[in-house]
C-alpha cells in the first residue's frame, strides 16, 4: 500500500490512516514496545529490566529506543532488543510523527525524528505489524493519545499511536498496570506470564 497516497473518508491525506488500515488484525505476539522518560525511577527501572528478561527467556523481543532510563533498562533486560534510532526514520514516519504529535511545528528537526522512531517501535521496522502491547512509564501515567499531556513527555507519541491503533498500554507508573499486563500476556503466551510471575 501506497501510504502517502492514502486518503481518509473526509478526502485529506493520512499517512496514519494508511498505516492503520494496512496493519489492521496483524498483530506480532513475539514483539512488545518497551519505552518510557530517560527520568525513570530507579526501581521502575528494574523492575523493566526484570520484566524484559522474563518475556525474552518466553521468546518474546522487546522494540524499544537507544535513550538512557527506560530504553536502556530495556536493552539490559532483553539483548536481543531491536532498538530503533533517529536514522531509522523515512518520510513515511515523519509524516506519522508530524500528524500524531499535538505541536508538531514545536518541535525541532532533530525532535521530529525522535518522534519518528516511536512508530517503528509500535508498527515494526517495515511498518507492516502492531506490536502485541506497549509497557512504559510516565510521570503522569498516561496510557491514552486522550490523556497525553506536556507531562508524558516524547513517549507519549508510542502510547498515542498505539491508542490509535486499540493497542494495550500498561503505563507501570499505575499501580494496576503490572497485574493487567499479566492479564493481557496470559492470553496469548501462558509461557512469557509464567515468567512473569516473579517470586
Amino acid at each position: 500500500m501506497n501510504f502517502d497516497s492514502f486518503r481518509t473518508r473526509r478526502g485529506a491525506s493520512s499517512a496514519l490512516a494508511a498505516l492503520l488500515a494496512a496493519t489492521e488484525g496483524k498483530v506480532d505476539d513475539r514483539r512488545y514496545a518497551g519505552v518510557g522518560a530517560r527520568k525513570t525511577p530507579p526501581e521502575v527501572l528494574e523492575l523493566m529490566t526484570r520484566i524484559a528478561a522474563a518475556l525474552a527467556i518466553a521468546g518474546m523481543r522487546a522494540a524499544t529506543g537507544d535513550a538512557v532510563g527506560a530504553d536502556h533498562a530495556f536493552r539490559t533486560g532483553d539483548p536481543r532488543a531491536e532498538v530503533f534510532t533517529t536514522q531509522d526514520a523515512t518520510e513515511t514516519t515523519i509524516a506519522i510523527a508530524k500528524e500524531v504529535h499535538p505541536t508538531p511545528y514545536a518541535l525541532s528537526d532533530s525532535g521530529v525524528l525522535l518522534m519518528a522512531r516511536n512508530t517503528n517501535q509500535v508498527f515494526g521496522k517495515a511498518l507492516d505489524q502492531r506490536v502485541s502491547f506497549v509497557l512504559c512509564w510516565t510521570p503522569d501515567g498516561c496510557e491514552s493519545f486522550t490523556t497525553r499531556s506536556r507531562q508524558t513527555g516524547g513517549t507519549g507519541q508510542a502510547i498515542a499511536l498505539a491508542s490509535h491503533a486499540n493497542i494495550p498500554v500498561f503505563n507501570l507508573k499505575n499501580r494496576d498496570a503490572f497485574d493487567r499486563l499479566l492479564a493481557h500476556v496470559s492470553k496469548f503466551n501462558p509461557q512469557a506470564a509464567a515468567a512473569l510471575r516473579f517470586s
